[in-house]
């Protein structure tokens, strides 16, 4: 029997492994204290459960320092760029040249924009199956994920950035008062300058929850304002209702830990580490804490994230006694 190892055991901790993949994994794990220490390492850089399977024989080897796990997830992530199998996505009137360096998989990695050049087009579709997921950078700057059994088509080729979506999206929406950025649904549209949204759409029904900014939100022949913090729904041509929320993550249907920022000031980007990791953070620096960062992140240990913050803020980062601090470089 031969395993590729480290593919089967991410699938494992996926849970997408088959009954017999799994046997063959505890097998594997239990043969020596080298297995279970490699099972273990790669544990903890997903940062999900372990199911143990017993001591191995010797015990375990002992942990790794922080450097070499976070060495690691990096080359790891790195090797499942080059493996990533971009034909798992439909994309529709693009040249193959743009496709690649339009989309994104979301699966572990942190994707930043604003570095380095992108090439840019007038239109581009998406289209998911059933379990699939796509998070783009689209032309104009702004991210979106696109969520299973979905559609997006965008357009910027005109006076507005426009976009026609079926099924469930996050959009953090590039910032461009001159040009507002239009999502049509069947339901009813939005017009946004620069904010972070989940939009869902089915047939005659469309949820709007919102993050960050302001929405404005058009059906049933009236238009409303949604602001941060509250959720909005339509339903088969009536007029939009706004509820205002206590807890506005608690809606967004995004389990696999999605974090996304576009041009988010970085205090507003700890708090939400903060929440989202249930960890503690300070900035010692008020300028610092005004910078802006543009990222988004899937399935990452706080330690993971934390650290592209900082290199993308240019800032000094420490963790000790359950305490993160952000501080400007000496």
């Amino acid at each position: 029997m031969r395993l590729d190892v480290d593919d089967l055991i991410f699938r494992s901790l996926r849970q997408e492994a088959s009954d017999l993949e799994e046997r063959q994994l505890r097998r594997w794990r239990a043969a020596s204290a080298e297995n279970e220490a490699q099972y273990q390492r790669i544990a903890g850089l997903l940062a999900l459960p372990v199911d143990a399977v017993g001591p191995p024989p010797g015990g375990l080897a002992p942990p790794p320092p922080l450097a070499a796990i976070i060495a690691e997830g990096d080359a790891r992530r790195a090797a499942a760029r080059r493996r990533m199998d971009w034909h798992r996505w439909r994309r529709f009137a693009l040249p193959s040249a743009a496709a690649a360096a339009l989309v994104a998989a979301a699966w572990g990695i942190g994707r930043l924009t604003g570095l380095g050049s992108r090439k840019g087009f007038a239109a581009a579709e998406f289209v998911t199956s059933h379990l699939q997921t796509v998070t783009a950078t689209l032309t104009d700057g702004s991210l979106v994920r696109l969520g299973p059994d979905g559609r997006l088509r965008f357009d910027e080729a005109g006076p507005r950035r426009e976009a026609w979506l079926q099924g469930m999206g996050f959009f953090a929406v590039a910032k461009n008062p001159s040009r507002p950025f239009v999502i049509h649904t069947t339901a009813g549209d939005t017009r946004i300058v620069g904010t972070r949204f989940e939009l869902r759409a089915r047939d005659n029904e469309l949820r709007l929850v919102v993050v960050e900014g302001r929405v404005a939100l058009r059906a049933g022949g009236s238009e409303i304002m949604v602001s941060a913090g509250e959720v909005s729904h339509v339903d088969h041509g009536l007029p939009p209702s706004v509820v205002k929320v206590d807890d506005i993550y608690g809606l967004l249907d995004w389990p696999s830990g999605l974090l996304v920022f576009q041009s988010t000031p970085l205090r507003q980007v700890a708090s939400e580490f903060e929440r989202h990791y249930r960890a503690r953070i300070a900035i010692t620096d008020s300028a610092l804490a005004a910078q802006d960062v543009t990222a988004w992140f899937s399935d990452q240990t706080f330690i993971e994230a934390l650290t592209t913050v900082c290199r993308v803020v240019r800032a000094h980062c420490v963790v000790k006694d359950s305490l993160a601090t952000i501080a400007p470089r000496p």
